[in-house]
């Protein structure tokens, strides 16, 4: 006898390290099938796995041309940040004052590994910060 295992909302919310809130979204959206048992609700193991393949992820977007948006020679703020040890605001800001070229796609700006490697060359995210009266050193 072929037996499902159950899991419920917590569950999945701990394993996938996102807020209950935002399981009971994925269900309400029909996203991930669930069925409510008095009252709690059970997501069958096999519809959680199908749901997890299907779900939708930064990683996985495309740019216009259907190429991915993020591989090795195109990084997001969040890498060049990492890359740097900097903040994120930091990259935002020399983007802004246009010492590193991005493109933006939708909401998302898609850095180019030249102009990643272009902001360690010049220092240019620790100029930024040194400038400021609060960052000055006493």
């Amino acid at each position: 006898m072929n037996q499902d295992f159950v899991l419920t909302i917590k569950d999945i919310a701990d394993l996938e390290k996102i807020s209950c809130q935002a399981v009971h979204l994925a269900i309400k959206k029909g996203d991930l099938k669930a069925e409510k048992l008095h009252n709690i609700w059970i997501i069958r193991d096999a519809d959680f796995i199908t749901w997890k393949q299907n779900k939708y992820s930064r990683a996985k977007r495309k740019m216009p041309d259907g190429s991915p948006m993020f591989s090795d020679d195109k990084l997001s703020v969040k890498d060049v940040a990492k890359l740097h040890q900097c903040s994120e605001s930091k990259v935002y800001y020399a983007i802004y004052k246009g010492s590193v070229k991005a493109e933006q796609v939708g909401s998302q700006y898609v850095i180019p590994r030249k102009e990643a490697e272009k902001v360690n060359q010049y220092n240019i995210i620790r100029r930024y910060t040194s400038k400021h009266p609060i960052y000055r050193r006493k």
